[in-house]
């Protein structure tokens, strides 16, 4: 069947195409046969939403495959540097925060904010807080303030410990047998 194709040049060089819409309505940017709606082909594709009118650095968005991984994540204005936030990685492996997720789920973070928060909507103090670097990964139940943070250890058994307001009137170490024994 036909087609139409865009296509740009240079002076004295020949015409290059650029983008093709086949006689199926599908539209190929970077390639001459484009099997779906929208097929874009680059050796870095990145597909961008830009938002002219926000503020520096909050205007580009962009969806990309990056070595064989699906990345979402943000461009500076001067399209120089991006960051990524949502990684897919071949395997299936979903890394935030990460461009490499080791696990079918990796959330790492910086220093500052926490890798998992639990809360209910509008609430500024979560139900279940899980924090980062700086927190050395205490584990809040309702709480996000130290002493009340408190470690969970686990390796065969489980157990808890932290500070002692952390359960009031309770001073001790807990060890939970998930068996069942007593």
């Amino acid at each position: 069947g036909g087609y139409l194709s865009f296509g740009t040049r240079s002076t004295g060089i020949p015409i290059s195409e650029k983008m093709r819409i086949t006689s199926g309505g599908n539209v190929g940017i970077g390639t001459t046969t484009p099997n779906w709606s929208l097929q874009i082909a680059s050796s870095t594709p990145y597909f961008a939403i830009t938002n002219p009118s926000l503020g520096a650095n909050a205007k580009h968005w962009l969806i990309s495959n990056i070595g064989g991984a699906f990345q979402i994540g943000t461009s500076s204005d001067a399209l120089n540097a991006t960051t990524s936030y949502l990684t897919i990685a071949n395997g299936g492996n979903v890394g935030i925060g990460t461009t490499t997720p080791w696990a079918k789920l990796s959330v790492e973070l910086d220093t500052n904010n926490p890798a998992f928060v639990v809360s209910n909507q509008g609430s500024s103090t979560p139900s279940l807080y899980v924090s980062g670097v700086n927190q050395n990964g205490f584990v809040g139940i309702g709480t996000t303030t130290s002493p009340s943070l408190a470690r969970l250890i686990m390796d065969g058994s489980m157990s808890a410990s932290g500070a002692g307001t952390a359960v009031t009137g309770i001073h001790q170490i807990f060890t939970l047998n998930p068996t069942g024994n007593k």
